[in-house]
């Protein structure tokens, strides 16, 4: 069984969380299919969507910048988003 893009983006938040602390990760930033599958999913749950991202596990989630292909995290104190593995 594939799994869901709402399972791959926690999988992300956790990995950012146990990376970066719980208190320091601001957002993820994942590629723009994984996006959508995630926000349609929040969106058919009565979650928190925005025009171009969502809240999962009390994490924003959005997009990553065009011509990037891998995860990131936003993360306090850095000037520009850390690499996740995913």
């Amino acid at each position: 069984m594939e799994p869901t893009a709402l399972t791959l983006v926690s999988a992300l938040i956790t990995e950012a969380h146990t990376r970066f602390g719980v208190h320091d990760v601001e957002a993820v930033l994942v590629p723009g299919d994984l996006l959508d599958g995630a926000m349609d999913h929040v969106l058919s749950v009565g979650g928190e969507v925005g025009l171009d991202s969502c809240v999962v596990d009390r994490v924003e989630v959005r997009g990553l910048p065009d011509g990037e292909t891998v995860p990131a995290a936003v993360v306090r104190g850095h000037d520009a988003p850390l690499p996740l593995t995913g």
